[in-house]
């Protein structure tokens, strides 16, 4: 028995296993367990009993008992055997769990370029944020490892930054990825170089090294990704596409666009010297394409020529014996006549660019002149032309626009073309603020000076239209702000009075003021002159005065009238000849940067700078009063701010370089300090404006510190106020040297905070 109840228990077991009732014998083996009270407990012996031995419900007595104890561990095996599987799935989270360590990897190699980037200033992202311009592949002036490169142009209104994005060339499948930390920057409506070395002629941008060459002949593709994405990708071809030796690729301006810039069409070769002695428009916006007329060539003649139609008739078949036939209806003049060969067809053909080129004075008319812009000079400055006709087209390709320097000045090169009653645009470099219709860099050496200069147009030999602005002639003074004709005087005639002349009120991305390619604003009340300063000369009895001169039909006007006129209108229309007043209210002057740790000797040549944000008032500082801490100054001689302008107050006239200032020297002892001070301008006992800097302040009231560089105000019309220049956060360190050594911006419009 003891042998047979063996067998009987072990064969269910393997048969449940090996059924696969593993979830059976799970339930059951705990319940077993669960109820088990040691060897001799009889609830376990019946029923271990009937499930193993089949036998009608004999229990087993005497010696089976041991027998059934030894099962019981064999029992009791399973659950330890199938409890593994849980370990061993436990396992894949852990395995699972390592891509999210790898794929955060990316991140961390990609976080330095962010890092330092400043607002306003973003990572190309988008196709098309940065457009392939110019291409010079084959240089002949240098050698070719030294005089390649590629042009970039930035057509949105963001700063963009380009570290870490790759330049590639296709054909051999060089690359080479920007390096962050030369912090390459394009800033909206700009142009940059990337070039194969530092001296292609002229000083690129970046240099990309030996990283790749481009072909000079068949296909070539240069592309540029940024994060991943293409931004633009150029695919030239020297079979199909312009091919030019000695020589850049020019993309036309008005095809400015990741898209456009894919066509062969949209690009011809350069025919502007650059410095190398190779042709081409290097970090300026390029010249305009010329015209190819889709009609030129053979085609126009070809059914006039040749072809069966006229000919087969004559030649064959019996149709050619009767006189119908023969008569002069198939051969005369309809077929061979002028509709075929007229002027009609082949006209556009010889006319070349649209357009007229101008040939009598003041068919053009100069309607504004920026000569002392904010940016760099001359390379910003610029004069607008407007056509003044209501019908005619006229184009500028072959006139010359010159400064007093005279001939030859420099000859257009290319179709500009200007519609009725359109404005068009002459800019010495490319990057002006705007993009020029076009770029007349330094050829003819036209450069405009500050105080006074002639400015002209000349076609075929006849003086189009000139002006000659002086500033000491009664013309506006113009700084930061173009020279800007009244609409109400659009003529060549009416242009040479400077009375019709005012400084520009609207500002444009530069921050400097003017229109440049639109209508004029309008100039405030100018005086009548003086037929309207007369009467008040003439006294209270300028009525009586004026009858011998008006004659005696006129005396009763002039006792009613004239009278009447001298007591009121006359009297109003001389107030503003007293010329300006001082600020009266706080804002009307604003302070916009200040040194007050230069690299020089202090407090010598420590200054700050003032602004007038009003877009037509001047005001005069003479008595006003400049404040540091408990020193003070009054301003002691005549200074006139223009609308929009600035001056600068220094403590000497040291500072080489440093535009016309005021010098406040040591009289009140002014000392601005290093750490934290106030500076502060009063006017008539009314606070004009104060800006306390403090760099040892807790954030956010903490100013940044500037050594040997001037802090500098944020030069937006929101920022430009007496209220927004109390906060630090609208306050940056200069970065960049213009007209001093240390970086600043004196008397000129402040570089853009970061």
């Amino acid at each position: 028995m003891a042998t047979r109840g063996m067998r009987l228990r072990s064969t269910p077991l393997r048969s449940v296993v090996a059924s696969g009732a593993c979830a059976a014998l799970v339930a059951c083996v705990p319940a077993v367990l669960a109820g088990c009270g040691g060897d001799d407990d009889p609830s376990t012996s019946v029923d271990m009993g009937r499930r193993d031995a089949g036998d009608g419900g004999r229990r087993d007595t005497g010696s089976a008992e041991p027998d059934m104890s030894m099962e019981e561990p064999d029992m009791a095996m399973p659950p330890l055997d199938m409890g593994m599987p849980p370990r061993d799935m436990a396992m894949p989270p852990l395995d699972m769990g390592m891509p999210p360590l790898d794929m955060g990897t990316p991140p961390l190699d990609m976080g330095p370029p962010p890092m330092d980037l400043g607002p306003g200033v973003m990572t190309p992202s988008v196709a098309g944020d940065l457009i392939i311009t110019e291409i010079l592949y084959d240089p002949t002036a240098v050698a070719e490892e030294m005089g390649e490169w590629i042009e970039l142009f930035n057509p949105g209104g963001d700063t963009l930054f380009l570290g870490g994005c790759e330049l590639a060339d296709g054909s051999a499948g060089g690359t080479h990825v920007i390096d962050a930390a030369a912090g390459l920057r394009v800033g909206p409506g700009e142009s940059i170089v990337l070039a194969r070395s530092a001296t292609p002629g002229f000083t690129p941008d970046y240099s990309y090294a030996d990283a790749f060459a481009l072909n000079n002949s068949g296909m070539e593709t240069v592309t540029l990704t940024c994060g991943g994405v293409v931004i633009d990708r150029v695919v030239y071809d020297t079979a199909s596409w312009p091919d030019p030796t000695g020589g850049s690729l020019s993309l036309d301006p008005s095809s400015y666009d990741g898209i456009a810039n894919d066509s062969p069409a949209a690009w011809c070769a350069a025919t502007m010297p650059f410095a190398s002695g190779d042709f081409g428009s290097p970090q300026q916006i390029n010249p305009a394409c010329p015209v190819v007329m889709p009609d030129a060539g053979p085609p126009d003649m070809g059914p006039v020529d040749m072809g069966p139609p006229d000919t087969g008739p004559v030649d064959m078949g019996p149709p050619d014996t009767g006189p119908v036939d023969m008569g002069p209806v198939d051969m005369g003049p309809v077929d061979m006549g002028p509709r075929d060969m007229g002027p009609m067809d082949m006209g556009p053909m010889d006319m070349g660019p649209p357009g007229t080129i101008p040939s009598v004075a003041g068919q053009l008319v100069i309607s504004e002149v920026m000569y002392d812009p904010s940016g760099a000079e001359p390379g910003t400055e610029w004069v607008e032309i407007h056509n003044p006709s209501t019908t005619v087209t006229f184009n500028l390709i072959g006139c010359s626009i010159r400064d007093n320097d005279g001939p030859p000045g420099h000859i257009v090169g290319s179709s500009v073309v200007v519609a009725p009653g359109a404005y068009v645009t002459l800019s010495r470099g490319p990057g002006p603020g705007f993009i020029p219709s076009y770029v007349y860099g330094g050829g003819g050496g036209v450069e405009f000076t500050n105080t006074s200069d002639d400015v002209s147009i000349t076609c075929g030999g006849t003086l189009i239209d000139g002006i000659s602005y002086d500033e000491g002639g009664g013309w506006p003074v113009a700084m930061n702000a173009a020279l800007n004709l009244s609409p109400g005087a659009l003529s060549a005639i009416q242009n040479d009075s400077p009375t019709n002349w005012c400084l520009a009120t609207s500002m444009f991305s530069t921050g400097d003021r003017g229109t440049p390619g639109a209508a004029n604003t309008a100039c405030p009340m100018l005086d009548a002159g003086p037929m309207d300063m007369g009467p008040m000369d003439m006294g209270a009895d300028a009525a009586d005065m004026s009858i011998p001169d008006l004659g005696p039909d006129v005396a009763d006007m002039n006792t009613a009238d004239v009278a009447d006129m001298n007591t009121a209108d006359v009297a109003d229309m001389n107030v503003p000849d007293a010329g300006p007043s001082s600020p009266s209210a706080a804002g009307q002057l604003v302070i916009t940067e200040i040194m007050y740790d230069p690299t020089g000797t202090e407090p010598d040549n420590e200054w700050f700078e003032l602004f007038n944000p009003s877009a037509s008032v001047s005001y005069e500082l003479q008595g006003c009063v400049l404040t540091s801490g408990a020193a003070n100054h009054t301003i002691g001689s005549s200074i006139v701010m223009d609308p929009g302008t600035y001056a600068v107050v220094a403590r000497t006239n040291m500072v080489t370089g440093l535009p016309e200032v005021y010098v406040y020297g040591g009289s009140g002892n002014i000392q601005l300090g290093n750490g934290s001070d106030d500076i502060r301008i009063s006017c008539g006992g009314t606070l004009i404006d104060l800006v306390a800097y403090d760099e040892g302040a807790a954030p956010p009231a903490d100013w940044p510190p500037a050594v040997s560089a001037s802090i500098s105000l944020h030069p937006t019309m929101a920022t430009l106020t007496a209220a927004a220049n109390d906060d630090p956060a609208n306050w940056c360190v200069s970065t960049t040297a213009t007209l001093i050594t240390d970086p600043s911006t004196p008397g000129m419009v402040n570089m853009a905070c970061p």
